[in-house]
């Protein structure tokens, strides 16, 4: 259960940087608004999973 809970808050924080990246990066990638929020709210909801 500790290996579970470790590999969804990595992943979760891998979710919230990529959302980071494309968000600093927005206009040289001509990222998607959406994509950029879908990554904040699933990286947030693993990491709020593993706190639960």
């Amino acid at each position: 259960m500790q290996l579970l809970t470790i590999l969804l808050t990595l992943f979760g924080l891998g979710l919230l940087a990529t959302g980071l990246y494309y968000q600093l990066r927005r206009k040289a990638l001509h990222s998607d608004p959406i994509l950029i929020a879908v990554c904040y709210v699933w990286g947030g909801l693993n990491i709020a999973a593993c706190l639960v």
